[in-house]
């Protein structure tokens, strides 16, 4: 977005600034150039923050980790996030493409659980997490690498949630971005899947519905969210409808985000250690993963 704003001239660089990039290893190559080109006209500093290690860009080109082989650097050596000793140096071995070892550790530790039968283990999974969240659902997450699996759980999530009384019984239907029909009720979690700065939110942003409004003559939906920041909104579904269900989201959503304790759906198609990097440190306290497949059989 700062791009397109400094593109069209919507934005302009003062000389001297200095333009901090978050997660800048999922930065293309041609996006970066760009906003080199920006900054080199304004003789402004630009400051790139990232993990190499962690998910590479979706376009062509990996021009930060590149950017590290010929650049000075500063480097974080300790892990902060994970509590427990175990644990921070099982993310250390996942950045050295030992998946195998952790995955071994957490079967020792019975914090991998395995099931032929897919939807049977994805229903275990859901049921782990509702115990361990305590209605604290912002501290505990789900994760998948695929959107059809994060689909998957967030409906066995939702229905669980439903049956155990945690959601109002009067529910609206919502049609949201992607054309698909979704109900919603009071307690659910959502995310916000699109930027907007009226509203305070922004594509990854996760809340909790604190009350819904329904006017009687023109059936608009009106929610009021209580945002994890702790700020409050309100959105109008016919104004705003980037709306998905937040009890799990995809790996590449986590990033950036850390929790007391996630959950992990593990597709053995989609596994490589970038992603296995990500999923596996989000939590500070503990980090359970799940798999219905033959995957067991290459342990040990």
């Amino acid at each position: 977005s700062l791009l397109i704003e400094l593109d069209t001239g919507r934005k302009l660089l003062k000389k001297n600034s200095v333009i901090v990039v978050d997660e800048a290893g999922m930065v293309g190559v041609k996006k970066l150039k760009k906003l080199l080109d920006h900054a080199k006209r304004t003789q402004s500093k630009l400051v790139l923050v990232g993990d190499h290690n962690q998910l590479s860009p979706i376009e062509s080109g990996l021009a930060f980790s590149n950017l590290l082989k010929n650049q000075p650097a500063a480097y974080l050596q300790d892990i902060q996030r994970q509590k427990a000793t175990r644990d921070r140096e099982n993310v250390q071995l996942i950045e050295q493409g030992k998946s195998v070892q952790v995955l071994n550790d957490l079967k020792a530790r019975g914090l991998l659980h395995f099931d032929t039968d897919k939807i049977r283990c994805k229903f275990k999974l859901v049921d782990d997490w509702y115990k361990a969240a305590s209605s604290n659902y912002r501290e505990a997450l789900i994760l998948a690498s695929t959107r059809y699996d994060v689909a998957d759980l967030n409906l066995i999530a939702r229905a669980k949630l439903a049956d155990a009384g945690k959601l109002s019984p009067v529910s609206v239907q919502v049609v949201n971005h992607e054309e698909t029909t979704i109900d919603l009720a009071e307690g659910e979690r959502i995310m916000f899947r699109s930027n907007n700065r009226n509203l305070g939110v922004k594509n990854g942003s996760t809340g909790t519905i604190k009350q819904i409004n329904q006017d009687r003559r023109s059936r608009k939906i009106t929610l009021s969210v209580t945002l994890d920041s702790g700020e409050e909104v309100q959105v109008n579904t016919s104004e705003y409808n980037a709306i998905e269900y937040g009890y799990a989201v995809s790996i590449h959503k986590s990033q950036g985000k850390t929790v007391d304790r996630s959950f992990v759906w593990l597709n053995e198609a989609f596994l490589n250690k970038e992603l296995n990097y990500v999923q596996m440190s989000r939590s500070r306290f503990e980090t359970q993963v799940y798999a219905g497949s033959s995957l067991q059989q290459e342990l040990d």
